[in-house]
């Protein structure tokens, strides 16, 4: 399949499995914290759908302007970009959360009482006997 054919039937994909999700599963299903409220925020959604469409229009003129070896080629560094993106926002995140239970953990054993283990107490007593 040439790849401007795939790039057609990727969206139309993309599409199908969007809209079976929102109406069958996230379209209905309320806000886990605010019980008053659905699943999904619409005040992002009407802040990002103009910049969808827009995407789309760009994307839509540039498939009838580049041949499909660049567009190929903007595909890969698209996609490369987002996925080094991604990579480095999961390691910060990941960085961030241990931390943050580290500083958890620690004020457990805190409150507990039972503090870290004095292993030179254990030594002594060992080599008493």
């Amino acid at each position: 399949m040439a790849p401007k054919e795939a790039i057609a039937v990727s969206a139309v994909i993309v599409l199908e499995s969007a809209l079976i999700r929102f109406i069958f599963f996230s379209g209905w299903k309320q806000h886990p914290e605010m019980k008053n409220r659905t699943e999904i925020d619409y005040n992002i959604v009407k802040m990002v759908y103009p910049l969808f469409l827009l995407g789309s229009y760009i994307g839509v003129i540039l498939y009838i302007v580049l041949s499909e070896l660049w567009i190929a080629i903007l595909i890969v560094l698209i996609m490369g970009g987002l996925s080094i993106q991604m990579i480095y926002t999961s390691i910060k995140k990941y960085k961030a959360e241990s931390k943050k239970l580290a500083a958890d953990n620690d004020e457990f054993v805190k409150v507990e009482g039972s503090g870290p283990i004095d292993n030179s107490v254990a030594v002594n007593e060992v080599k008493s006997e």
